[in-house]
């Protein structure tokens, strides 16, 4: 009997090769292609992953969004103010004395006054515009 050992281990060799060429053409076929990357696409892939970047720009949009706040704080407001009360003063003065040039003195004199559910009201329409800032 002759030994087909060898014979044997180098057909399974073979079937072994060749399912790693079949799985490695598989490979390539199925994979994304890979293109060539300009200078441009490679500093815009940088800035998109690079955190200090993007925190940078972060706090310049906000420095933006307050320049546009502050810049509202110099155009014109208009402000309609109303406002009303109602009041009861009473007062009295006893024993007072006047004197005036041409009328003499008066001695004794009581003034009275009362207000009783006196109104008072007050409407005001207010344009302000700045012109300094400080």
């Amino acid at each position: 009997m002759l030994d087909r050992q060898p014979e044997r281990e180098a057909r399974a060799a073979m079937r072994r090769s060749a399912r790693r060429v079949v799985a490695l053409a598989l490979v390539a076929a199925l994979a994304p292609r890979a293109h060539a990357l300009d200078l441009v696409d490679v500093w815009r892939a940088a800035l998109d992953h690079d955190a200090d970047f993007a925190a940078a720009r972060a706090a310049r949009a906000a420095g933006e969004a307050r320049r546009t706040q502050a810049g509202t704080l110099w155009k014109p407001t208009v402000a309609l103010e109303a406002g009303g009360g109602l009041a009861t003063n009473e007062t009295a003065v006893r024993g007072a004395r006047f004197s005036a040039p041409g009328f003499g003195q008066t001695g004794d004199v009581a003034f009275d006054t009362s207000v009783t559910n006196g109104a008072s009201g007050r409407v005001a329409l207010a344009l302000r515009q700045p012109l300094v800032s400080r």
